[in-house]
């Protein structure tokens, strides 16, 4: 008891000390909470969720949620699907989000969808597709017709105009978009001053089970001195190259398409791929975040944000590896 009598405010000033410690350690922790609350509430739908090129817009738009401090739901079908869109817009609406970010569908009751958002005060951005005829707050991407044009000259350059070109794409009950239909557009009008390139057209019907590899084999039949395919897509672009090598065409015949991926920089290594063109997906992603945080910040906003494009060959590919290896 002499020992505590004597020590006891040394002992008082130790407990205060571990207590104010204590207390300092939950109003950290609480304030960390408050920071951690988002600023908005978002609701992103992409035209899908398996194409490598949709994936990396999504996760543009991740590390732009992180990097802004914004929740955002993931609601793309897993398949390009008008109607499972359209539902998840519903769905969006109903949430009463803060805005939505999404494929721009140009069909009228995609556009009432839009238009409605945008009297509900649910700022809306569209990416990769823009609808101009909807009251959207802003666009971020590429025009579809100028990468076609683009792939059109990637075309001159591979074959001087001269020569036979399957133009691969889907019919609109498969789902060709109107963004599809622009590069298409862009690509032949290009084209026109050639004379001595013949432009064969062959359609993928989804709704009879056909595949892209079925259609290729039909064309081929018909049309034997195919020298070049275009495809519109990231996903028929790769599926032209696997067919091109399981038939043992390599050498014979490139693909020119669209995309970034891993595999179509692995096809245009081996001279299977001629060359790509491309919107820059992940950048696409991230500005829509970013513009959507604008938009909700000034209603009076009404922009579009053109991400440029990127064209990838045999030799640029190279140029950037070359570049990436002496950084390291």
């Amino acid at each position: 008891m002499t020992f505590i009598r004597k020590y006891s405010t040394v002992i008082l000033l130790v407990l205060i000390m571990i207590a104010g410690g204590v207390l300092t350690r939950i109003l950290e922790e609480e304030q960390k909470n408050i920071k951690q609350v988002p600023d908005h509430h978002f609701y992103y739908i992409g035209k899908n969720s398996t194409d490598p090129y949709w994936a990396s817009i999504e996760e543009g738009v991740k590390d732009a949620a992180r990097d802004f401090r914004v929740a955002v739901e993931y609601a793309s079908p897993k398949f390009s699907d008008f109607q499972a869109h359209s539902k998840a817009m519903d769905i969006g609406l109903l949430s009463k989000v803060d805005g939505i970010i999404t494929y721009g569908y140009t069909d009228d009751a995609f556009t009432a969808l839009i238009n409605r958002a945008v009297k509900e005060e649910m700022p809306l951005v569209t990416v990769e597709s823009d609808n101009k005829e909807s009251k959207r707050s802003a666009f971020i991407g590429t025009s579809s017709y100028r990468l076609g044009e683009e792939a059109a000259d990637l075309l001159v350059d591979a074959t001087a105009g001269n020569g036979h070109v399957l133009i691969l794409r889907k019919n609109v009950e498969s789902g060709n978009s109107f963004d599809e239909e622009l590069r298409i557009n862009g690509f032949i009008n290009r084209l026109r001053p050639f004379r001595d390139l013949t432009l064969i057209d062959a359609e993928i019907d989804v709704t009879n089970a056909q595949t892209t590899e079925a259609v290729l084999g039909q064309a081929f039949l018909e049309n034997p001195n195919i020298e070049v395919i275009y495809t519109p897509t990231s996903v028929e672009t790769i599926e032209a190259s696997k067919y091109i090598v399981n038939k043992n065409m390599v050498g014979q015949v490139v693909v020119i398409g669209i995309g970034n991926s891993k595999e179509a920089i692995h096809y245009i290594k081996r001279g299977i791929i001629f060359g790509t063109v491309m919107s820059d997906p992940y950048l696409m992603g991230y500005k829509s975040v970013e513009m959507l945080i604008q938009v909700s910040d000034n209603s009076n906003i009404s922009v579009v944000a053109d991400t440029g494009l990127k064209i990838n060959t045999y030799e640029s590919v190279l140029a950037e590896e070359a570049d990436s290896q002496r950084q390291e």
